[in-house]
């Protein structure tokens, strides 16, 4: 087995989730890219690396990722001691950096695209994806009593379709835009 610092690890998707993983293992010496849309979406984007894609850069409890463009732009990141995001939807930059391990922490309820073949070890986050067929490993997302459970075999549990309760409201503190387009916030410091 190789040393972790030598392990490349590839993260579909940058918001909570996937900032939460990307951090421990970054902290654990792992080789941790991140991949990300154009105009990712991220509820507590304090904790989100995906903010990096509109600011350039995002510092998550001492760790910083910087918005590279290219695989030599990783590798130089890497040598700072940073965080790599890339724009790249499709994940792409896996053909050039080889991942040891490829997570899929995109949180879309369903598995877009990603396959066992995608690396050696490859491993879903949540509903969508199957262990042994579309993913090596799953992991519970949900939040049960199998929160964090990894599933050698089958899937995860459905998608409940629930915020969780946090004061005892749910659906009641989401806001849903009634139509799309950019939401700018102003803040007086």
């Amino acid at each position: 087995m190789s040393k972790l610092s030598e392990l490349i690890v590839l993260i579909k998707g940058g918001g909570e989730v996937a900032s939460g993983v990307a951090h421990r293992l970054f902290r654990a010496h792992f080789k941790v890219c991140l991949t990300e849309i154009h105009h990712p979406k991220a509820v507590s984007r304090g904790v989100a690396f995906s903010e990096a894609i509109y600011d350039g850069k995002k510092e998550v409890e001492g760790v910083v990722a910087k918005l590279v463009k290219s695989a030599s732009d990783i590798l130089r990141v890497w040598k700072e001691s940073k965080l790599p995001i890339i724009v790249d939807p499709k994940a792409t930059i896996r053909d050039t950096l080889h991942p040891d391990i490829l997570i899929d922490a995109i949180m879309a309820k369903r598995n877009l695209e990603t396959r066992l073949t995608d690396a050696p070890l490859v491993i879903g986050l949540g509903p969508g994806f199957q262990a042994g067929k579309d993913v090596h490993l799953v992991v519970e997302t949900n939040n049960s009593e199998s929160l964090g459970k990894v599933i050698f075999d089958g899937e995860s549990e459905k998608n409940t379709g629930a915020p969780i309760p946090i004061g005892g409201l749910t659906f009641e503190r989401v806001l849903h835009s009634p139509e799309n387009g950019l939401f700018l916030a102003n803040m007086d410091k």
